[in-house]
């Protein structure tokens, strides 16, 4: 469930970011990561294998992650 949670705060940033910036990030979030506007408090990490989140390509954008329970990523 907190890594749904962590999903969905990062997609409305995403989503938040590309309304103010006028550009989706980067898949990798690199760019949204160092942003202090979005992340002041550093980017939460996946709580299953501590792993980064990123983007799932064009025209998706949005974060894949784990489902509680479920050994392999999903978006």
């Amino acid at each position: 469930q907190s890594c749904e949670m962590n999903r969905s705060i990062i997609n409305t940033s995403v989503e938040v970011y590309y309304f103010t910036e006028g550009t989706w990030p980067i898949d990798s979030l690199a760019d949204i990561k160092t942003n202090n506007s979005y992340f002041p408090d550093g980017i939460p990490t996946c709580p299953v294998d501590l792993t980064s989140y990123e983007l799932v390509p064009s025209p998706v954008h949005r974060v894949n992650g784990h489902r509680e329970g479920d050994d392999t990523h999903i978006f």
